[in-house]
């Protein structure tokens, strides 16, 4: 697939992680499967201020973890501008 989209040797792009470990840990396994078929992260630890302000509000990022849930609302996720800017 990499191939057919013109990143044959792959790329490279950062992965801004929250705190929560295993937002971390989920983030470095990610890192690792990805590294396996040419694409190269970066992880950027940072915390919950700098993620609410980066991510969430500029929506400054290649690629992150959203690691809060709210279960009493699923809609949520279909609302488009809620987490998918």
């Amino acid at each position: 697939l990499l191939k057919e989209a013109g990143l044959e040797n792959g790329f490279k792009a950062t992965l801004k992680l929250p705190p929560p470990p295993y937002a971390r840990l989920g983030g470095e396994i990610i890192a690792s499967q990805l590294r396996n078929v040419g694409i190269d992260l970066q992880i950027v630890p940072v915390e919950w201020a700098q993620w609410l302000d980066q991510v969430f509000t500029k929506k400054d990022y290649d690629l992150t973890i959203v690691s809060h849930t709210e279960p009493n609302d699923i809609d949520i996720y279909s609302r488009k501008d809620y987490y998918f800017n």
